[in-house]
């Protein structure tokens, strides 16, 4: 039950910590338990962090309500269509580059550069996004955080010729990319 399922297609899972004195998790819970009912998750397992103090080591959480469904987490009051949104895109096989959009466009560039540190495939999803035309500016500007956080790492060196094909693309001039440098 504690591995989360992300499988491309198939209904996730959600693990949610809370604590009884938290003032959000009675409503966050409460749509959990609403996407349950649904089918838009499959299982859902609640751990109350008084009963079980060593769950935050654990999940590494500082505060609650803490949700993770598939493999995005979430932290403090969601709404419903936030947490139904997660569901979706742990089923879609493109999750990784619409959470990565998430994230970069609300300013949460950290969280992307745990998952990069962790598995630097997801670099995939970064080039995608920055090969998109639609990609808003505040994304593209934490790509750039990004690409500076890795900067002279061979992950990046890797990616040189594929930056220099962007460049080259007929629509350059609205793919715009933050002022990168290589150390």
């Amino acid at each position: 039950m504690s591995n989360q399922k992300t499988t491309a297609n198939k209904t996730p899972e959600a693990t949610m910590l809370l604590s009884s004195s938290c003032a959000f998790c009675p409503s966050v819970l409460e749509s959990l338990m609403k996407m349950i009912k649904s089918g838009e998750l499959s299982n859902l397992q609640v751990i109350n962090l008084e009963q079980n103090p060593e769950a935050m080591q654990q999940y590494k959480v500082r505060s609650v309500p803490w949700v993770r469904i598939g493999k995005h987490e979430l932290t403090g009051s969601q709404t419903l269509e936030a947490l139904q949104q997660r569901a979706q895109w742990a089923k879609d096989e493109e999750s990784l580059v619409a959470d990565f959009d998430f994230l970069l466009s609300d300013g949460q560039v950290d969280k992307v550069i745990q998952a990069l540190q962790k598995d630097e495939s997801g670099f995939s999803a970064i080039m995608e996004l920055l090969g998109d035309t639609g990609t808003v500016l505040s994304t593209r500007i934490g790509i750039g955080v990004i690409f500076e956080e890795f900067a002279g790492s061979d992950v990046v060196k890797s990616l040189t010729p594929k930056l220099g094909e962007l460049s080259k693309h007929e629509t350059a001039e609205s793919v715009q990319m933050p002022f990168i440098t290589w150390a």
